[in-house]
């Protein structure tokens, strides 16, 4: 037969046994820091922009694309290909 779930009965059973819980937070913690000192350090990010045509178009026609439109596509190609964003960063926050 089951016994119910007493929180009091639980906190003491972890609390009898915290050296065991505090030795497994820091076996982890310095399993962590190891493996990360040792990768290399490397940023990378991709982007992908898919552009599609206005909803509601009939695929057949063709649509006609105007200059302005055009233009702001040159602007996020600009934004995306420059480094900007990332050297503006200071550098303790990377």
């Amino acid at each position: 037969m089951s016994q119910e779930f007493d929180a009091f009965e639980y906190a003491g059973h972890l609390g009898s046994r915290w050296r065991a819980i505090a030795g497994g937070c820091v076996v982890a913690l310095l399993l962590t820091a190891a493996i990360t000192f040792f990768l290399p350090k490397r940023y990378t990010a991709t982007a992908s922009i898919l552009i599609d045509p206005p909803a509601g178009s009939d695929p057949r026609t063709t649509t006609a694309v105007s200059p302005i439109y055009l233009e702001s596509l040159k602007s996020y190609e600009h934004f995306a290909a420059s480094d900007t964003v990332f050297q503006k960063l200071p550098r303790n926050s990377i």
